[in-house]
């Protein structure tokens, strides 16, 4: 399998890295051509938040949206200080979202959000399946089920 890594930024696109060759530089539009390029049997290590709120569909506890659980966990307050080498930031201050969005679709952040066919298949792991209404009940009822954290899970429909 091939494996890439690509760090993106919005107005640079971004730096391609592959079998420690130099990067490749790509403009925004350049990347998305070169995405559309790429084989089926592709890993990508995209350095850029591709998760956004456990359930995009409602809100979580209120919180605020433009940080994830581990901005809140790492942050400033937070229980522990990010690993050295590691910038770990909001949306507002880590702007590399919005060429994800672009790109890739990802990460879903509201309900107006269209829950469409990606380009890409965002690997995760998968826990197992748990029966319930909805979602919010879905990731409630998986948390139990695998003795796990709910803002830690997302949970899809089985179709």
């Amino acid at each position: 399998m091939r494996v890439i890594g690509i760090d993106v930024a919005p107005a640079k696109g971004g730096h391609i890295c592959e079998d420690g060759s130099p990067p490749q530089e790509k403009k925004p539009c350049e990347l998305d051509r070169y995405l559309q390029e790429l084989p089926d049997d592709v890993l990508i290590a995209w350095d850029a938040p591709l998760t956004g709120p456990p359930d995009p569909d409602a809100w979580t506890d209120c919180q605020d949206l433009t940080t994830r659980q581990i901005e809140r966990f790492f942050g400033r307050g937070g229980p522990l200080p990010a690993p050295a080498g590691i910038s770990v930031r909001s949306y507002c201050g880590c702007p590399h979202w919005t060429i994800s969005r672009r790109l890739l679709g990802l990460p879903r952040v509201g309900p107006y959000d269209v829950e469409a066919e990606l380009p890409f298949r965002l690997v995760t792991i998968w826990l197992g399946t748990v029966e319930a209404p909805g979602k919010k009940a879905a990731i409630e009822a998986a948390a139990k089920e695998f003795k796990t954290d709910a803002w830690r899970l997302y949970a899809v429909p089985r179709r």
